[in-house]
């Protein structure tokens, strides 16, 4: 049977049984799914134009997740529909996945320069009758004539060896990685002595080219990760791939491929071939380092959530099937515990957790929220909590993720209910981003429009407030002004997700304090890592409970830490070392066994908090509102 997408003009012959979400895929149509075609998300809407067969019933899910209005109109979600003949169907605006806007930008690296890998000109006595030594004892006879001893020759070395040998007339590049020769080149390319760094996020990919001669960032490349096809979250990708090994293949296959195109594309910018790139330093949470070594996530998925490793791992880049010089080597930080990884690592180096004096509080907010705390008198702890997808785009009608024609900045007047905002690109809306929610949220806080249960107040008389098919919702854009012509509403439910979130991530970050036995007035900075930190509205947090109530010049976005991280391991040997020092003294909170987890959780599902002497600007916001 054939299946054409009109809109794209491409069509293709199918096997029946196949959903219209994986005839997408084969045929490279960019139809949105965040769950992995798991028919959770309700995001992958399409119209069905025409059908030769009958088309199936409607399902539970679709019922659910679509709207009667849709339904009559044929709209369909592609992640269930198996068409038993010959279909075709569109795929609506906001149903197409755009180029998202990537989180690159991080802390300024000053180390100093002392990578593990390094260059070392010799000059070496050409070979004649009377003088037969091997090339290898050549080689390592001059090096240890330059202070290097008990030096290794990689075979990669050794069978480029006597070529480079001669073709540099006796005169060649030693390239040394810790303690091995891992590549001669002939002549003199000392000055060619290139590293990347990466952080290999579960949403987006960020690699830094890095010239190890000088330690200045040459060159820097990002994309989407490839394998949110498989999942938006890595909960859904572990589910995936612990249905087999060939399964897990595809992930890790996905994961290499995103690497060596970000390395062609970053060589062919900075006009530099691959084979002078000599080290990649990866990080990544637990789930993405398992992905990238092919190890199975069958065990860190069930109780008690244990990874496969958590020591630092060297290995042969071309054993992965990265494609740097033949002799480069790929390294991964350690992880810290359970679903704490890499990244982590990462984060706190680039931070100098270590080295905070004073309470130093750090949130990396996204699916899964890692909280770090560190001081001088305390030491450092570590605790992770699943906050959900809400903020991500998923679970929420109209969310998407931090892409063009998101909305990712509003405010409300408190005496029309009129909303302004911005979105990203500057494009009618198309949908709500995490950022955009957060302020949403606080702005329908400051207006009365909910309370702290929360939930709408049904009572106020607003245009915009209004019941819908599923309960109370608020219009943030109208039909006329948007990029989908439909109305962008918030709802009941996207509001209850949100708090789930949020409250979640107080939950964490109180019972993380409360171990630690430091009040949260106590915190002098506050560090938030990765791309939602360095958008979302600092106040708007602290309003709506997710982020504590203090000064807003101690709440410093950092951008991308991880990646500063992985830059700062791979120019330094010793910050290296601290990597692994941070693995093993961080002291992790298990939080999904803690006695006192719910208690909390549920007094941080009221906005801002249930007891709002924890927050005294918010109250005060809300005693006014009672008084009017």
């Amino acid at each position: 049977m054939k299946i054409r997408f009109e809109d794209y003009n491409v069509e293709g012959e199918f096997e029946e049984g196949v959903t219209v979400l994986e005839a997408s895929r084969r045929l490279g149509v960019d139809l949105e799914s965040i769950c992995g075609g798991k028919g959770i998300c309700g995001k992958c809407k399409v119209h069905v134009v025409s059908s030769m067969e009958p088309i199936p019933r409607v399902s539970p899910a679709e019922e659910r997740l679509l709207s009667r209005d849709e339904l009559d109109r044929g709209v369909r979600l592609a992640c269930l529909l198996r068409p038993r003949g010959s279909l075709v169907v569109r795929v609506p605006l906001w149903s197409r996945r755009r180029v998202q806007r990537l989180q690159v930008e991080g802390l300024e690296v000053g180390v100093p320069l002392k990578p593990l890998t390094r260059k070392v000109l010799l000059e070496i006595p050409p070979a004649s009758l009377e003088d037969q030594e091997p090339d290898d004892d050549r080689l390592l006879r001059e090096l240890e004539r330059q202070g290097y001893k008990g030096v290794k020759v990689s075979p990669n070395a050794l069978g480029r060896l006597p070529d480079s040998l001669r073709e540099g007339d006796w005169r060649v590049t030693a390239v040394l990685f810790n303690g091995e020769v891992v590549e001669v080149e002939p002549g003199d390319t000392r000055r060619e002595l290139y590293g990347a760094a990466v952080d290999l996020g579960s949403t987006k990919i960020a690699y830094y080219l890095v010239d190890l001669a000088t330690g200045k960032l040459v060159h820097v490349e990002s994309m989407v990760n490839p394998q949110r096809e498989y999942g938006e979250d890595i909960m859904t990708r572990m589910t995936y791939t612990n249905r087999g090994r060939r399964e897990l293949s595809r992930l890790h296959r996905a994961a290499v491929e995103a690497l060596n195109e970000l390395t062609r594309r970053a060589c062919k910018a900075a006009g530099i071939g691959l084979n002078r790139v000599y080290e990649m330093v990866v990080v990544g949470n637990t789930v993405m380092h398992h992905f990238l070594h092919g190890f199975t996530t069958r065990y860190l998925s069930l109780s008690p959530y244990v990874q496969a490793a958590r020591r630092p791992i060297t290995v042969d880049a071309g054993r992965l099937g990265v494609r740097i010089n033949p002799g480069g080597k790929l390294h991964t930080l350690p992880t810290i515990r359970s679903f704490v990884g890499a990244d982590n690592v990462a984060v706190c180096l680039s931070a100098g957790i270590f080295e905070a004096e004073e309470p130093t509080l750090i949130l990396d907010i996204g699916t899964n929220t890692e909280i770090d705390f560190g001081s001088g008198e305390h030491g450092v702890y570590a605790t992770s909590t699943p906050s959900g997808p809400a903020f991500e785009g998923w679970a929420t009608k109209w969310g998407m993720t931090a892409s063009e024609g998101a909305i990712e900045r509003a405010s409300i007047n408190p005496y029309t209910y009129e909303v302004s905002y911005r979105t990203i690109g500057g494009e009618p809306p198309r949908g709500i981003c995490g950022s955009g929610f957060i302020d949403l949220l606080a702005e329908l806080v400051k207006c009365g429009l909910i309370g702290p249960r929360p939930g709408f107040a049904a009572s106020r008389d607003a245009e915009r407030l209004r019941r819908g098919e599923k309960g109370m919702e608020f219009v943030v854009a109208w039909a006329d002004e948007t990029g989908v012509g439909e109305d962008i509403v918030v709802t009941q439910e996207d509001i209850n997700e949100l708090v789930k979130a949020k409250a979640a991530i107080h939950a964490a970050i109180t019972l993380l304090l409360d171990h630690v036995g430091v009040e949260e007035s106590r915190i002098e900075r506050l560090l938030l890592a990765g791309a939602f930190g360095s958008y979302m509205d600092a106040e708007n947090a602290q309003t709506i409970g997710l982020l504590p109530e203090l000064d807003l010049e101690k709440v410093i976005p950092i951008g991308n830490a991880a990646g500063t991280g992985a830059r700062i391991a791979l120019l330094n040997e010793d910050e290296r070392a601290k990597a692994e020092e941070i693995s093993r003294k961080v002291r992790f909170i298990e939080l999904a066994t803690h006695p006192k987890f719910v208690r909390e959780y549920v007094n941080s599902m009221y906005l801002p908090y249930k007891d709002l002497k924890k927050y005294p600007r918010t109250a005060e916001i809300l005693a006014k509102l009672a008084e009017k």
